[in-house]
């Protein structure tokens, strides 16, 4: 098998062999029909971008029934989505017959032994360039979600993800459902300690990515965001280093839930200064991480409780916060005089003014 080949047609044909190959393994014995990746090959053939989400939609519950081998064949997809050459992913038209060649070189190679690239000490970082395509930073979102998951649980996990399962109904409505998601992630991210640094510090990098029309738009994601998933997904088994360029924003559709979110990253920001130098200071969970859904919820009353558990690290931090808590009276004035300052849930923008305090 051209194991480097960056040709589209031969790495669609092999795409499409890992989806054949994973829905034959999870079948029930003594079936006989074609799996789903026979059936829609034709039309695979000719529109392949817009086929494959198809395909790997149905391949959900194959990955529900192997559990943990499962994971094996997403890091073969992810070795085969990283070997795509930019637009070549999106932009391919109908596939040559060099596409078969991919197919069957790959059917027969997944009947050997596979072992995944581990983390070299002595290797030079790989560099990640993000995307500025929404649905590829909608999906890296999902992947690190997943990952973060997966960590925490530490071996203790037997069914999928909450990103697994809600893979679909996020491509659909992915402004909502990212806070959905973010929401379950909370109680994984309180039980790593230390290790969710990275992952939030992750988020926010991918956030600030965003352009503000792309991450306040609600429309459904293409299927360009499996690229960014399983791209993703390859960080977390080798030493990585990123590039990314913020994007500047003008002031948000929903400015309430905007204010809400900066409030709690300042107030998290705060909290955190007071720790740092100290022996694990990253393996305490913030008071507002642990309040954060309950914030989303319900952010006047909930914002109250954080305002007074805030103050012990004002008075510490003294004259170091005094700009911070000008902020915070200034966001908190402006909630009183537009009359904002109500318990009606916030929409999932509030993510990303939070991880741009947070992380500031």
């Amino acid at each position: 098998m051209q194991l480097d080949t960056k040709k589209s047609d031969y790495l669609y044909g092999r795409l499409l062999a890992v989806a054949d190959f994973i829905e034959e393994r999870a079948m029930d014995k003594g079936r006989d029909y074609p799996t789903n990746a026979i059936r829609l090959m034709q039309q695979f053939v000719q529109r392949p971008f817009e086929t494959w989400p198809k395909i790997h939609e149905k391949l959900i519950p194959s990955f529900k029934k192997l559990g943990t081998n499962g994971r094996i064949y997403q890091l073969i997809l992810g070795e085969i989505e990283e070997l795509f050459l930019g637009k070549n992913r999106y932009e391919c038209g109908e596939l040559s017959l060099e596409f078969l060649q991919g197919f069957s070189s790959q059917r027969q190679n997944l009947f050997q032994k596979w072992e995944p690239q581990g983390r070299k000490e002595d290797e030079e970082k790989f560099l990640y360039e993000l995307s500025s395509r929404r649905s590829e930073l909608y999906g890296c979102l999902l992947a690190i979600a997943d990952a973060a998951e997966q960590e925490a649980s530490d071996g203790e996990r037997i069914g999928m993800t909450n990103a697994m399962q809600m893979m679909t109904v996020y491509a659909a409505r992915p402004y909502e459902s990212w806070g959905r998601l973010h929401d379950k992630l909370l109680p994984y991210l309180e039980r790593l300690g230390e290790k969710a640094e990275y992952y939030q510090w992750l988020i926010g990098i991918i956030e600030m990515q965003m352009s503000q029309s792309e991450r306040e738009s609600i429309a459904p994601l293409d299927g360009s965001y499996l690229h960014g998933y399983y791209g993703m997904q390859r960080v977390f088994y080798r030493k990585t280093r990123f590039s990314w360029t913020p994007q500047i924003w003008d002031a948000e559709k929903d400015m309430r839930s905007a204010i809400y979110g900066k409030l709690l990253g300042i107030a998290e920001r705060l909290e955190r200064k007071r720790f740092i130098g100290e022996e694990k200071v990253n393996a305490r969970c913030t008071n507002e991480l642990r309040f954060m859904m309950a914030f989303a919820q319900k952010p006047a009353s909930t914002w109250r409780n954080l305002r007074v558990k805030l103050e012990p690290y004002q008075r510490y931090a003294g004259n170091c916060a005094e700009e911070d808590n000008t902020i915070l009276e200034q966001l908190e004035a402006e909630l009183q005089q537009h009359g904002w300052n109500t318990n009606t849930p916030l929409g999932s923008i509030y993510l990303h003014c939070y991880y741009e305090e947070r992380n500031r």
